[in-house]
This record gives structure tokens, sequence and C-alpha cells, in this order.
């Protein structure tokens, strides 16, 4: 629930969210433990429910490293380097398509995901905003799906 105006929160309305050190959790084949927690943000309970649509405890964040984020012009939706992801870690199914954190095979990225229909076995199509990168495709067992990223801090400047 939200407090009411002008009501201070009180520590049983805050929520710990943990920090994800991904750098240091994504050796190869290695699946992200998100129970690796570097360190950790406090927020209201009840904005992370209403805004992010998710229990305080199925969300995780990190931080975006790279330019595969990046629109050439840049665009609203871009992720840019340094910004900080809320990863819904409940949510790891493709469909509807969107952007989630995995490791695909190589590194733990933050891609576009969407299911390549007609696939048997199922595949994934992961792309990127920057067009300087080429989308690829992966089994979905391949693309160990961690979480939809569900909103981002952006810095500014």
């Amino acid at each position: 629930d939200c407090p009411a105006p002008g009501q201070l929160f009180t520590s049983d309305s805050i929520a710990r969210i943990g920090e994800i050190d991904v750098e240091a959790s994504a050796g190869p084949g290695q699946v992200i433990e998100f129970a690796s927690e570097a360190h950790h943000w406090a927020f209201p309970e009840y904005w992370l429910r209403a805004s992010l649509g998710a229990a305080p405890t199925d969300i995780k964040l990190i931080t975006i490293k790279g330019d595969s984020g990046q629109s050439d012009p840049a665009k609203a939706t871009d992720l840019d380097p340094g910004d900080k992801v809320f990863v819904n870690i409940a949510d790891r199914r493709p469909s509807p398509p969107g952007r989630f954190g995995l490791w695909d095979g190589w590194a733990f990225v933050a891609k576009r995901v969407q299911m390549v229909p007609g696939t048997s076995p199922i595949r994934v199509r992961l792309s990127s905003n920057n067009p300087a990168y080429e989308p690829y495709e992966v089994s979905i067992e391949d693309a160990q799906i961690q979480g939809r990223i569900v909103a981002r801090f952006q810095r500014i400047g």
C-alpha cells in the first residue's frame, strides 16, 4: 500500500534489491548466480510492485556494459554503458518478446529476445539496438535467460 500523503516510509515499507556484479560472476559457461549480490539498494516496496509489476524478491539490478544497447541516432529505448537495469528474475519466458539479461553461450548480455517461429528445437533471435551488431540465433537452452529487463536508471550527462 502507498503511504498517506505526507507520511514517511517506515522500515517495513522499504525493500532491499540486490545489485549483481555480472562481470565477476559471468565465467565461461556459467549461469549467473543471482545470489551473489555485490551491493543492495533500498526502494519503497509499493513502488516496486506498482511500477515494475513484480515482488521485490524477484527484482535484481545489473549494470550495462558495452555499446550494443545504443542506437545511431540515439533513442529513448537505448541502454547506455553505466545504466542500471531492473531484472525480473521470475519472468524468463521470451513470449512476449522483449529485453532480457541472459547468458548467450559466450557472455552475459542484455539483448532483445524473440522466439523464432517454426523451429524445433526452439531457437531465439538475439538482437541489439546498435546496428553494428548483427542479430544472431541460439537454441533456447543455450540462451540461459535470467530475467526480463523491466526498467532502468539512466545516467544523464
